[in-house]
């Protein structure tokens, strides 16, 4: 599937156990390779927190949703309360076409 820049942004986001973390508010790019590096993905508008989300945390995008790990709520949850957080391995080899 093919989903343009434009499209992805403001797109909701949830875990795989179906909790909401917010929507797509932008994209980073990795201008050499044209690979997708994270998204950054946003709260309510009052509400300042977001999440950097990796390409290799994310299960699946379509047209209405981006579902990610549910490890980023153990994550987010884990920053908050002073644990360590778990990493992830970035992927490099999701790459987004934009739509015409």
């Amino acid at each position: 599937m093919i989903i343009s820049v434009k499209k992805l942004v403001g797109l909701p986001v949830f875990t795989q156990s179906r909790e909401r973390l917010g929507e797509v508010g932008d994209v980073n790019l990795d201008a050499e390779s044209h690979v997708v590096r994270e998204y950054l993905v946003k709260k309510k508008f009052f509400n300042k927190s977001s999440h950097l989300i990796k390409p290799s945390q994310v299960r699946e995008i379509t047209a209405e949703k981006m579902i990610v790990d549910d490890c980023l709520i153990k994550e987010a949850k884990g920053k908050r309360e002073g644990k360590k957080s778990l990493s992830s391995t970035p992927a490099f080899g999701n790459v987004m076409a934009s739509e015409e």
